[in-house]
């Protein structure tokens, strides 16, 4: 659940809870993609997994994996603000010694230290389709990959269309308004 810093929610044992103040960085929650992405991390096991987060915006889902038991973050955004947001994000719910944060085209980083066991997109298609391949080298045989900021329609086949030439297999699939989220397992 996303709230705004200092909002008591009603919450269970087991839900996590983002303090996250709006500001210039993507990332509310309330849009489609970033409730897919959730979704679609709700489905993985995220404790002790390394995890990289491409586009982070102002890092919900950078500190959801972390807050749900990630060893470690990599989190990449080629938005100044949006590293700022995500690194201060990170701290007020005490994970900020688990994220890392790289001020980085998503194209062009690269990481220190793969494999990786989880793979975040929420991105446009353009860059997923110009990535995808090259990022799942980071992964291992098993990782999982969740890819939404794809519309439903067109981008999505575009989309399908291309998860085979980076070894990856559908586990789940969903759509919200008019949005796609797919979340894949390395083969």
């Amino acid at each position: 659940m996303i709230v705004p810093p200092g909002v008591d929610a009603e919450t269970s044992e087991l839900d996590i809870v983002l303090a996250i103040e709006p500001r210039m960085a993507f990332g509310t929650g309330d849009h489609a993609t970033t409730r897919l992405a959730l979704a679609g991390m709700e489905r993985l096991p995220l404790k002790k997994a390394r995890v990289i987060d491409l586009g982070c915006g102002n890092g919900i889902l950078t500190v959801a994996a972390a807050l749900s038991g990630a060893a470690e973050v990599e989190s990449v955004d080629f938005e100044e603000e949006s590293v700022i947001e995500t690194v201060e994000n990170a701290e007020r719910h005490g994970v900020a010694e688990r994220v890392h944060v790289h001020a980085a085209d998503v194209l062009e980083w690269t990481p220190s230290a793969p494999p990786y066991d989880i793979l975040l997109a929420n991105i446009y298609l353009p860059p997923i389709l110009s990535g995808i391949v090259r990022w799942c080298g980071w992964l291992h045989k098993g990782s999982h990959a969740v890819f939404t900021g794809v519309r439903a329609g067109d981008e999505e086949r575009e989309l399908l269309a291309v998860l085979d030439s980076a070894n990856l297999r559908v586990l789940h699939s969903e759509h919200l308004d008019t949005w796609f989220c797919v979340v894949c397992e390395v083969v």
